[in-house]
């Protein structure tokens, strides 16, 4: 009988095993790298949360926080991610995107320290410049395949020395904002963490640590730590600047609505067709205008700029308002003489203002103190300009006297209107404004915002009706009876 054992045949696929330890390979890589991967994105999360707040609230410091904490994690990510072969750039193309995203994020990072702290040491910052573009610069050099190998120790030297020179520049401003000003103290501790590792490294000291199949670099720690301290700190200041601006806006919201009613648009009086626009700056302006009709028929209309814009500006007018309301005397000369002494010591700068009273049968008398001289029908009027009101106690003002006929047209504009600004920087001028004079007061106030509006904008239109259509106007009138 023969007997024997069966033998088994084993195969052994090579490839099969190269490619498992390739696996292998691979997600060790991954979980070694996974921590980075993790800060970083979170990072990216915060820079751009910060960025999209920032859309709402403004500020150049919080713009500069979000631009830091999306560029240097863009760096990192792009660095670990060809690591793992996930993006495959050839080795030029990728030296110039690495250099180019470090040499942004170092930019950024100057700026960023010199806006939130507000310091004035430019030759500091110059140097700073300087250390990163030649860090940047020779380290690319150093790395570049072409270059001439006696370029490349002098490279790797001054690409060294540089990268320690922004490290000290940037740790020593945080430093000193640290122990010697008041305020920003915590952020100046978040930032001078970042240059610590690159520090620590260049004297032999250890800058990361492995845990089990884990690797994790302390400067990305650092910078992460670093960077959500900015993220809360500057997120909750301007998170407090958004509510105060809002709470800012509630409140020139209702001075506007309280200077429109001391600012009314103007109505027609019998006798006369008047047309107005303003178009304030801001949400309250410091142009003013006022129209009284008399006893007898006649208007008083009063037109004026203080000086400046704004809420301080609007208070002035409202004590022009207050100061117009029963004064006694029509007479333009004397209007101004009370508006100078009510004004002088308590407004910062000037007033201008013309006082214009036509009369039924169109006579008219005009006292200017400062303001742009009206026009009739399309032609500036020769008006002699006083001194503008509140600069002196007493002083007083010359009266011009005229007439309008029936039909013809009076045109008050505020220097809004006058020095409107385009892009070019180029002013509306007084040309401009004489040609479009003798359109409607919205035609004027139009031109001169779409031109480019810089101050606020009045524009006020008088026309004196014939005596036909006057009296049909006062018969239209109703009587009220008691």
């Amino acid at each position: 009988m023969e007997g024997g054992f069966g033998h088994a045949k084993v195969e052994i696929d090579n490839s099969r095993i190269l490619h498992l330890e390739s696996h292998a390979d691979h997600f060790s890589e991954v979980l070694a790298n996974g921590p980075d991967l993790v800060l970083n994105v979170a990072i990216l999360i915060l820079g751009v949360a910060l960025f999209s707040f920032w859309r709402w609230v403004g500020g150049r410091d919080v713009l500069l926080c979000s631009a830091l904490l999306i560029s240097y994690p863009v760096l990192q990510l792009f660095i670990d991610l060809s690591k793992l072969g996930l993006i495959s750039v050839p080795f030029p193309s990728s030296a110039l995107v690495y250099f180019a995203l470090q040499a942004i994020g170092m930019a950024v990072t100057v700026e960023f320290i010199w806006t939130v702290h507000g310091l004035r040491l430019l030759p500091l910052k110059r140097l700073a410049q300087i250390s990163f573009v030649v860090f940047n610069a020779a380290a690319l050099l150093a790395y570049w395949p072409t270059a001439p190998l006696k370029f490349v120790s002098w490279s790797v030297v001054s690409a060294i020395v540089a990268a320690q020179v922004f490290n000290v520049i940037t740790f020593a401003v945080n430093f000193s904002v640290l122990f010697f000003r008041k305020r920003n103290r915590l952020i100046a501790a978040a930032l001078a963490l970042i240059p610590v590792a690159s520090i620590l490294g260049l004297v032999g000291i250890r800058t990361s640590a492995r845990i089990g199949p884990i690797h994790l670099a302390y400067f990305n720690l650092a910078f992460f730590l670093c960077e959500f301290a900015l993220f809360f700190m500057l997120g909750q200041r301007a998170w407090r600047a958004w509510r105060a601006r809002d709470e800012l806006r509630v409140e020139f919201e209702a001075a506007r609505e309280v200077q429109e009613q001391l600012v009314p648009p103007a109505v027609g009086v019998p006798g006369f067709e008047i047309e107005s626009a303003y178009v304030p700056a801001k949400h309250v302006g410091g142009d003013f205008f006022r129209i009284l009709p008399g006893a007898d028929g006649s208007v008083l209309v009063v037109v004026g700029d203080v000086s400046g814009k704004g809420l301080k500006a609007a208070m002035t007018v409202s004590a022009i308002m207050g100061a117009l309301h029963d004064y006694p005397s029509s007479r333009p000369t004397e209007v101004l003489a009370h508006l100078n002494r009510v004004l002088h010591g308590r407004v910062g700068g000037f007033v201008t203002c013309c006082v214009t009273l036509i009369t039924t049968d169109g006579a008219m008398t005009l006292a200017n103190a400062g303001n742009p001289a009206p026009y009739c029908n399309g032609e500036e009027m020769a008006v002699e300009a006083g001194l503008p009101l509140g600069m002196l106690a007493e002083t007083s003002y010359a009266e011009t006297c005229c007439q309008l006929a029936p039909g013809e047209r009076l045109t008050f504009v505020s220097d809004g209107v006058i020095e409107a600004t385009n892009l070019q920087r180029e002013l509306y001028g007084f040309d401009r404004t004489r040609a479009i004079s003798n359109q409607s007061a919205n035609a004027i106030a139009e031109a001169a915002t779409q031109f480019g509006q810089e101050d606020d904008i009045t524009v006020v239109t008088l026309t004196m009706e014939s005596v036909k259509a006057a009296a049909s106007a006062q018969l239209s009138v109703p009587s009220l009876s008691i």
